[in-house]
């Protein structure tokens, strides 16, 4: 089963349309769904996230994420697709959506999974160590 990691599209603390729907998508292909929320005071959003269709969720809540910025990001989503074992990583494109952060296939997949063709724009250069990791919460 492949298992596909929906990043959150999340503006002004309310949850995008775009997210329910990949989740949804990810679910009628028969694809394992998790999804990774990335800003500052969304914590509260974990139910709205269970409610989307997520039975798995990872939340990266922190201040210095308030403003995009796709380094940090980026980051966040490697790490919940390094937890998850995302074969998959699927960004929603909507007028509040965020241009999709720079994720390369090295930075989260097997040697085996990187044989495949991806279509990622630009390797992440370097993980910072002072970025906040996704936590993962788990709805039953």
């Amino acid at each position: 089963m492949a298992k596909v990691l929906v990043v959150a599209d999340i503006k002004n603390g309310s949850l995008g349309s775009s997210t329910t729907e990949l989740l949804s998508k990810a679910k009628a292909i028969g694809a394992e769904a998790a999804v990774v929320a990335i800003g500052s005071g969304i914590e509260s959003l974990t139910a709205n996230l269970a409610g989307a269709g997520s039975a798995t969720q990872y939340i990266a809540d922190d201040p210095s994420l308030a403003m995009f910025s796709a380094g940090p990001y980026a980051a966040c989503v490697v790490d919940a697709a390094n937890q998850f074992g995302a074969d998959m990583i699927w960004f929603g494109f909507s007028e509040s959506g965020k241009p999709p952060p720079r994720v390369w296939p090295p930075n989260w997949m097997s040697p085996v999974q990187r044989t495949s063709p991806m279509s990622f724009s630009m390797a992440i250069r370097s993980k910072s160590s002072a970025r906040p990791s996704p936590t993962r919460s788990s709805s039953a």
